[in-house]
């Protein structure tokens, strides 16, 4: 979904609390985002040092390749204090047709091309895995194609979306009922797009994208 305005984020909030919906749960709402720093580091692989190391994709392409800078459209090289300067707030209820998810941040890259992706969870050991995610996919339609927003030159960014039940496109160990808020728990991610573009019902290639902040609900 394409970057909202204010208003029609205030819509998305309302309908939170008004829309019939087959879960009696209040909204949740998550003030606390949670800075990524498993695909970031410095040139050499390690946690950045200090707020002006500049940052690179921890991870590569194919092996033997050098990491990616992890660069903002108009050409600079992001640095560190950059990448944790975010905050904002997540909403997440269930209604009629799925989980309704409504995220506003503030001290995104400007310009920046992101996407927003929900993995949920079993509880631990579940199914004698260390990754215990069942399902994971991007918000809205499992194409891809709602789930995608620019923030402005401010770095502003909000996306509102329905996360349907069903199988969703990157695991689908079993199928998602629709409602977010009946999982032990579940992420509301934001990825940078280092390239500018998006892949549908994936992230795209690892060197290509990174997580920049994640919501951490348990219910």
């Amino acid at each position: 979904m394409k970057k909202i305005s204010k208003f029609g984020l205030a819509l998305a909030v309302a309908w939170a609390f008004s829309a019939a919906s087959s879960w009696a749960q209040a909204p949740l709402f998550n003030d606390v985002s949670v800075p990524n720093m498993m695909q970031v580091s410095d040139v050499n692989g390690n946690l950045p040092a200090s707020g002006d190391t500049l940052l690179y994709d921890s991870r590569v392409c194919q092996a033997g390749d050098p990491r990616t800078p992890i660069i903002a459209p108009d050409g600079h090289h992001v640095t560190f204090g950059e990448w944790t300067a975010v905050e904002g707030r997540a909403l997440v209820k269930c209604i009629q047709p799925g989980s309704l998810v409504v995220v506003h941040l503030s001290g995104l890259i400007p310009n920046g091309q992101y996407t927003c992706w929900i993995p949920a969870f079993d509880p631990p050991g579940f199914d004698g895995t260390l990754n215990n995610a069942f399902t994971f996919g991007p918000l809205g339609a499992q194409d891809g194609s709602e789930n995608a927003f620019v923030a402005d030159a401010d770095g502003e960014g909000q996306i509102a979306g329905i996360l349907p039940a069903g199988p969703m496109s990157i695991i689908h160990k079993r199928d998602f009922d629709g409602c977010l808020t009946d999982e032990v728990e579940f992420h509301v991610a934001l990825a940078y797009h280092i390239d500018g573009e998006t892949y549908g019902p994936t992230p795209g290639p690892v060197c290509t994208w990174a997580v920049q902040r994640a919501f951490v609900f348990k219910p």
